[in-house]
C-alpha cells in the first residue's frame, strides 16, 4: 500500500477536550480552497486550538493559513520561512488526505512533511466498553 510506504503514520487517542471534528468541514475540501487561494505545493496541516493551519510553498515563499475548520473559511495568512519539500516523485498532501477521508480510518488532525516523509497523526474513535 504506497500510503504506507510514503508515509510515517502515527495513531492514537486524544484527549476529551479535544472538540469532536464530524460537523467540521472535510479536510481535503479545506486543502483544495488554499490551494486555489494559494498555489504552491501543501507541506502541512494542523489542527490547533480549533483552527486548521495550512502551509503551502511556491517557488520563491511559504504562506501559513488559518482556516475555521467548521465553515471552511480562511480567517487570515502570514508570510512564513521556507520549509522542507516533498520530493516531485513523493504523493501530494491532498492526495493523501483523499485516500485517508476515503478509507475511513480516522480523521486527520496533524500531517507535515518531515525528513524526508509524511507524519499523519488521526484521532481514532474510542471501541464502546462492554
Amino acid at each position: 500500500m504506497r500510503l504506507l510506504s510514503t508515509a510515517l503514520i502515527t495513531a492514537g487517542l486524544l484527549a476529551s477536550w479535544q472538540p469532536a471534528l464530524a460537523a467540521n468541514t472535510p479536510l481535503s475540501t479545506i486543502l483544495e480552497t488554499v490551494a486555489e487561494k494559494y498555489p504552491g505545493t501543501l507541506t502541512e496541516a494542523e489542527l490547533d486550538k480549533n483552527t486548521w493551519e495550512i502551509k503551502s510553498c511556491d517557488a520563491q515563499s511559504c504562506v501559513k493559513a488559518y482556516v475555521n475548520p467548521t465553515s471552511g473559511e480562511i480567517r487570515s495568512t502570514k508570510k512564513i520561512d521556507y520549509v522542507d519539500l516533498p520530493s516531485k516523485d513523493a504523493e501530494p498532501l491532498l492526495s493523501i488526505v483523499k485516500r485517508i477521508e476515503a478509507a475511513q480510518v480516522g480523521e486527520i488532525i496533524d500531517i507535515e512533511f518531515n525528513r524526508g516523509q509524511w507524519e499523519i497523526e488521526l484521532r481514532l474513535e474510542q471501541a464502546p466498553r462492554p
